[in-house]
């Protein structure tokens, strides 16, 4: 059994994913594009644009790294946020899509008092 990873954040940092695509067979595959955008977990409104993973060095692979910078994962007024980043792989075709979710907290950093 597996237990689910709680990540929490300070507002204005970014984070790494790492995303494995596989077949149903368990083969890696290799997406022919690949984008995600982040959502407030509590009402799934989209609180970031959607952003193509295509700035790569490597270009993109089945398993693959890369940054989802501060400004796509905004803090809010509550002392933690929780978001949720759906990233989306397409495949052979574009009605070949695959999608992977990510939860985590942002929290907010207090300001320094006068």
């Amino acid at each position: 059994m597996t237990e689910a990873v709680i990540l929490t954040i300070h507002g204005g940092n970014s984070i790494d994913l790492t995303v494995v695509w596989t077949s149903k067979a368990g083969e890696a595959e290799v997406p022919s594009a690949v984008r995600y955008q982040v959502f407030d977990a509590k009402d799934n409104r989209p609180v970031s644009e959607i952003v193509p993973v295509d700035d790569l060095e490597s270009g993109l692979e089945s398993n693959m790294t890369f940054t989802v910078p501060g400004s796509n994962l905004p803090a809010n007024n509550l002392p933690k946020r929780k978001l949720l980043i759906k990233v989306e792989g397409t495949f052979t075709s574009e009605n070949d899509t695959h999608a992977v979710p990510f939860e985590l907290y942002v929290r907010r950093i207090p300001a320094f008092a006068p």
